[in-house]
């Protein structure tokens, strides 16, 4: 087991209630990363849905304003969701020095 600094590290073996005959399995952790999956998941379908609707948008929108507002909202969706992930990246990096 890892210790830290200031803490006693204690061996695998002298840890209450792990049996080594069984397999370890952290459900918390397990389903953590499946959160993680899907988070990416939605953020590849954000992304494509950003391009498609800015396509969209430049190729159907004449006049320059509506233009300029849509794209802006669809830029900082955008954003907000590269940042969805960005945090959804440190979480997972936390979840795998931890397990």
């Amino acid at each position: 087991m890892r210790g830290t600094r200031g803490q006693a590290e204690v061996p695998r073996d002298d840890v209450p209630g792990d049996d080594p005959d069984k397999p370890r399995e952290n459900h918390r952790a397990i389903h953590g990363i499946d959160v993680i999956i899907s988070v990416h998941g939605l953020e590849n379908e954000g992304d494509r849905l950003y391009r498609h609707f800015i396509g969209k948008l430049y190729a159907e929108e004449s006049d320059a304003i509506r233009l300029m507002k849509y794209s802006s909202i669809y830029n900082e969706l955008e954003h907000t969701i590269d940042k969805c992930e960005d945090l959804m990246n440190a979480i997972e990096s936390i979840v795998l020095k931890q397990s």
